[in-house]
């Protein structure tokens, strides 16, 4: 299966939800390559990290044209996740192309990353002209208890009509595990503990089950 992960703004917890499904899938024995098509390092700082601990993961960077990396890890691994960068980009728009699943991260407290759901849903529906198996969703991430009500807000927006990418029921809260857990080179799978740990594999779960992320 391949994954892409994109948004139209930086800041939303791209890389951190390519790690969580990355180790997910690995601790259930499935093979995972993550596609770094962005210039920042935090990926490589995570697996940096990851390797003292004796664990591992493959990355792979690339920028431009992905489509002969994409087809290529497809070979060799189950799962490919893509994490482009926070803007529109060739590489955004070519991995569309051949990917089977895409994720749009919005931060809905943010209407300056709501405003550009508009962009995406255009690039979106016409990447489908050429990839109709394609899956789009958009998934809120970063979302503050205190400010739930806008995530509901932008839930009913999205769903109020078919040519917005439907938004997933699940989201990601803005928990301070998710980094804690990257910090020490894990995901929260493998985290040993900390606080809101049960709650952050919960909603990592309830997005794969709902989006077809089979682990």
């Amino acid at each position: 299966m391949k994954i892409l992960l994109a948004s139209n703004k930086g800041g939303v917890g791209k890389t951190t939800l390519a790690v969580q499904l990355a180790v997910l899938l690995q601790c259930h024995g499935k093979r995972v390559c993550i596609i770094k098509a962005d210039k920042n390092n935090d990926l490589f700082d995570f697996v940096d990290t990851r390797e003292k601990l004796g664990g591992s993961l493959v990355v792979v960077e690339q920028s431009g044209d992905l489509h002969k990396i994409i087809d290529k890890s497809s070979r060799s691994y189950e799962f490919v996740i893509v994490d482009c960068a926070g803007h529109d980009s060739e590489e955004f728009r070519t991995a569309l192309q051949v990917c089977d699943l895409y994720l749009s991260l919005v931060k809905p407290s943010s209407d300056f990353e709501i405003g550009t759901l508009n962009d995406v849903t255009v690039t979106v529906r016409q990447a489908q002209k050429f990839n109709p198996n394609l899956k789009p969703y958009v998934v809120m991430t970063r979302v503050r208890h205190q400010r739930l009500n806008k995530a509901i807000e932008l839930k009913k927006t999205l769903l109020s009509d078919p040519l917005f990418i439907p938004p997933t029921k699940a989201y990601i809260s803005d928990l301070t595990v998710f980094e804690d857990a990257c910090n020490e080179g894990v995901g929260v799978h493998e985290f040993s503990s900390g606080s809101s740990l049960g709650k952050a594999k919960a909603q990592i779960e309830l997005l794969c089950n709902e989006v077809g992320i089979n682990y």
